[in-house]
């Protein structure tokens, strides 16, 4: 990342767009510009790798708020695209709706888009959503590529641009802070009618694929090989945790499986999205998530636990609880649990949230000691 060739390019668009935030920007400059001359002259050191994140921090939100562009794409070596701010009245005269197969170009480059399409509108028609995987033709590799549409300057459509616009700049954050687990965004291509994200895709066997959809406990080798990627599937969420953020649309589909044994995220979920009552998968979705809830928590780290321990739930025991207020021992149904391995689980999955595992590091640290 070339934060010098970053400074430069910001520093010529406030002199030309907006002089009266020169003070403001050059204070930044010369906090980050600082950093950069001690890591050259003594090398790096957790301090300032710490300060430096901070101050990256500070000009992303500087260069989003007031020129609605990204600061690490002006640190990249390719030319940014830079896109106006309109006027947010307008409204998009027709739908573009995606199909499999069909060709995507943004900000230059071409996509060729793989069935399925996913497709989701806001109740009021106001705005719609659509995602699905491409290949980047030219580039050999998958992305995912995600867009909200605008179609009335609707609350609810300025709330799904706004979750998509903040998961760009989320990206962004994790690989400056070089989560390299995290998938990284490639473009971000937005307008007054539309946003639309890309971002690398994880390659591997996701977990559905790996574990199956049998109606039988799985044996001992895949029961221990799930159990043991589960680590570091944790390891991902109390990242996204530390941010006050939550994945909270865990699925089998949606985790993957590298190297035959590390768990993966395909990506981070509904973490920047507003909570709406009945979001998440239909399967694993928490109690809390649900349509019917007036007095439990709002949703937030034990949502995560609670889908994660369904999830694994359904795997080792090949079927679903009859009752989410009463759960069978897994031992019961597959002998390769341990009493200590059901106790971590059962308590995950506690109807109550103040019941279940306060922070996902707790989960994953008493899930650990089980398996050692």
């Amino acid at each position: 990342m070339n934060y010098e060739q970053g400074l430069a390019a910001l520093q010529e668009i406030v002199q030309h767009r907006s002089p009266e935030l020169l003070p403001d920007f050059s204070l930044l400059h010369f906090r980050l510009y600082d950093c950069l001359e001690r890591e050259k002259k003594y090398g790096s050191s957790s301090d300032n790798n710490a300060e430096r994140s901070r101050i990256v921090e500070e000009l992303i939100r500087f260069t989003y708020d007031h020129f609605y562009l990204q600061f690490l794409d002006l640190c990249r070596s390719e030319e940014p695209t830079i896109v106006e701010k309109q006027p947010s009245s307008a409204i998009l005269p027709s739908h573009e709706l995606w199909t499999g197969d069909a060709a995507i170009i943004i900000q230059g480059d071409k996509y060729l888009l793989y069935e399925p399409v996913i497709i989701a509108w806001t109740p009021d028609q106001s705005a719609l959503y659509q995602r699905a995987k491409a290949q980047q033709l030219g580039a050999n590799r998958s992305v995912w590529l995600k867009q909200v549409q605008l179609y009335q300057a609707t609350a609810l459509s300025a709330n799904w641009k706004t979750a998509l616009e903040k998961e760009s700049m989320l990206l962004d954050r994790l690989e400056q802070e070089r989560r390299q687990d995290f998938p990284r965004r490639l473009a971000f291509e937005h307008n007054v009618h539309a946003a639309t994200l890309v971002h690398t895709a994880v390659e591997g066997r996701s977990w559905a694929q790996t574990f199956g959809s049998s109606a039988d406990p799985l044996d001992p080798y895949l029961t221990r090989l799930l159990l043991r990627s589960t680590i570091a599937l944790c390891g991902m969420l109390r990242v996204l945790h530390s941010k006050q953020l939550f994945h909270r649309n865990l699925t089998p589909e949606g985790i993957l499986l590298l190297d035959g044994r590390r768990a993966l995220l395909q990506d981070v979920g509904l973490a920047t999205w507003k909570y709406v009552p009945g979001e998440g998968p239909d399967l694993y979705r928490a109690p809390e998530q649900g349509l019917s809830n007036r007095s439990l928590a709002v949703p937030g780290a034990s949502t995560d636990v609670y889908q994660l321990a369904m999830i694994l739930y359904r795997f080792l025991t090949g079927e679903f609880p009859a009752s989410h207020r009463q759960l069978l021992p897994l031992y019961s149904r597959n002998e390769a649990i341990s009493s200590e391995t059901d106790a971590v689980l059962q308590r995950a999955l506690a109807f109550p949230v103040k019941e279940r595992w306060r922070t996902i590091a707790d989960f994953s640290s008493a899930l650990r000691k089980t398996l050692s």
